[in-house]
């Protein structure tokens, strides 16, 4: 978000427009970005088409956003969020490939430290890197010793100090953020 102009604008992530929000509080449509490399905001519905999966979900299936880096784009799936068949995933589509790689959960295991798995949403994103806040208490409530025995750690070192984090962390402390990058 930026002033300019006795203006404020800001940039929506999921799609390629900059709004601006007027003296009357209005939000409207100021320009639409072409970026080289990112895809337009028509490549991103049609995407939303194709990661949507008929066979497992009705009409009522929603997506929180589409989200991309240099190499993917990753779409938001949720389904009856009010309901006891809530059900959450994520896709994740090959802009090189053009091609759908995988349905996942709602989270990304992460076995580089065996720490907090990965919500793309909520998230901030810039390019390939991912910024999320954890809180303390859900740290040091899901980083258990069982946690850490029950994960294929690909660097051991990693956890150890990630542990060491933990158990200096206090419930009212801020939050931890957590850099991502993707493969």
């Amino acid at each position: 978000i930026y002033l300019y102009d006795s203006l404020y604008y800001y940039e929506d992530t999921d799609n390629d427009t900059v709004f601006v929000i007027g003296k009357d509080y209005r939000c409207s449509p100021a320009y639409i970005r072409d970026l080289p490399n990112r895809i337009t905001l028509k490549d991103r519905l049609d995407v939303a088409a194709l990661l949507k999966d008929p066979a497992d979900f009705s009409d009522k299936n929603s997506y929180s956003g589409i989200r991309e880096d240099d190499k993917y784009v990753y779409a938001h799936h949720y389904h009856g969020v009010f309901s006891q068949e809530y059900i959450s995933f994520i896709s994740l589509y090959d802009k090189q490939t053009r091609s759908l790689i995988e349905n996942i959960n709602d989270k990304i295991e992460n076995n580089w430290d065996g720490g907090m798995d990965i919500r793309l949403y909520p998230s901030c994103q810039d390019g390939s890197l991912f910024a999320l806040l954890l809180q303390p208490y859900d740290m040091k409530e899901t980083l258990t010793p069982e946690h850490f025995a029950s994960r294929n750690i690909a660097h051991p070192e990693k956890a150890e100090a990630l542990k060491k984090l933990v158990s200096t962390l206090k419930d009212e402390d801020n939050p931890v953020l957590m850099l991502i990058t993707t493969k």
